[in-house]
């Protein structure tokens, strides 16, 4: 921010809210627990208390960061088909180009929000973000995990190897991995993950590169890879080619996984 670049910051509501979310099934509506409207009241509070803290240490650090809560002026249609959903009112997301253009940072997070179908339900920070990327039109989007990327497997797993870059078809959407890795792609969510895990930020990803264009990261929190891609001073060339290897091992590999167009 200091260096002029303009940025949103979105986080999710980790562990301190979907353990309600799943507990009151709240990405389910209102009907699928007799608790679901209290369930989604104790979920909003711990993930505000998430907020409040990343806010309070935002601040600290001389970031000009404003909380937008998407509740209750974000509107969402979940439809009878999986993953069928849309944001029918954007409300309290649309304020965030504004505040933008004030010089503020906002600070976004994934929350509880009224559905015209289901009464309530849970807007996901990757879905946040795929809204903000239509509007805005970023440059880059970066997905902080506490894992250094993408892997071919759960990073637990022995044979789990890094992906260091992934391109997208734009016309298919599909993904093409690095050549050397021969094998298929498997992910996992943790337990209490109601929002899909990495393979819903891969999709979700890969959704942002076809419609906007716009180049994705997905590296570890401490890496000062990710440091750099937030502050773009690690952006790979347009022309980089998956093939390229002497190029992915000496400019990515020290960890992290780019997501670009095809």
């Amino acid at each position: 921010h200091k260096r002029g670049i303009k940025m949103v910051i979105v986080h999710g509501a980790g562990s301190f809210g979907h353990f309600h979310a799943k507990k009151y099934k709240i990405s389910e509506g209102v009907a699928a627990h007799a608790e679901s409207l209290l369930g989604a009241s104790l979920c909003r509070r711990s993930v505000k208390l998430l907020n409040q803290e990343l806010l309070a240490r935002l601040t600290s650090a001389g970031v000009p960061a404003m909380t937008v809560s998407p509740f209750p002026t974000t509107v969402g249609c979940t439809g009878a088909g999986v993953g069928a959903f849309v944001i029918e009112e954007e409300g309290s997301l649309a304020a965030v180009e504004k505040i933008l253009a004030a010089g503020y940072v906002p600070l976004v997070h994934g929350d509880v929000i009224l559905d015209s179908k289901l009464g309530h339900t849970i807007l996901s920070g990757d879905t946040i973000i795929e809204a903000m990327c239509a509007r805005l039109h970023p440059r880059r989007a970066v997905f902080i995990t506490d894992v250094r990327g993408v892997f071919s497997r759960p990073p637990s797993d022995p044979k789990a190897k890094l992906i260091h870059a992934v391109r997208i078809e734009r016309e298919s959407g599909r993904m093409f991995f690095h050549p050397d890795l021969g094998e298929e792609i498997k992910t996992e969510a943790a337990e209490h993950d109601v929002t899909g895990g990495i393979q819903a930020k891969l999709a979700s990803a890969a959704r942002i590169v076809r419609a906007e264009g716009t180049t994705i990261f997905i590296g570890n929190v401490s890496s000062k890879t990710t440091s750099d891609a937030i502050g773009g001073t690690a952006i790979p060339e347009e022309g980089l080619s998956i093939k390229d290897k002497h190029s992915i091992d000496n400019e990515l590999s020290v960890g992290g996984t780019w997501l670009l167009g095809k």
